[in-house]
């Protein structure tokens, strides 16, 4: 792992190839405060179409195995993910950043967005 990685949101991370093979069907269908984004009907952020995004450390997008596998043999870990509802809160705290500067040290991670 790399000595001050990127993380958007702190907790939605994998270190390593190895965790993403044990959390990662519990993790990346579990949003937070929904629960069960990959089956159901129900009206609200839940469904097929409510899934995780995740990027390596080069900010390419990991999709399935063989992506996961590019990051651990390129040194791109950790894994770092956000779910779709997430995305406006870190354009906005981004935007925020660029005006009044960084709200926290370099190498630590935002908090999440529980608002």
């Amino acid at each position: 792992m790399k000595d001050n990685p990127y993380v958007a949101i702190e907790g939605q991370f994998f270190t390593s190839m190895q965790q993403w093979i044990t959390r990662a069907s519990r993790d990346l269908t579990s949003h937070p405060d929904y629960l069960n984004t990959e089956h159901g009907e129900e009206k609200g952020f839940r469904g097929h179409h409510f899934t995780a995004l995740c990027f390596d450390q080069q900010g390419r997008r990991c999709r399935i195995g063989k992506d996961f596998m590019r990051a651990k043999e390129e040194d791109a870990y950790p894994i770092w993910w956000v779910w779709p509802d997430q995305i406006p809160f870190l354009l906005m705290a981004e935007h925020r950043r660029q005006i009044e500067g960084p709200p926290f040290g370099e190498g630590e991670v935002m908090a999440g967005a529980e608002e």
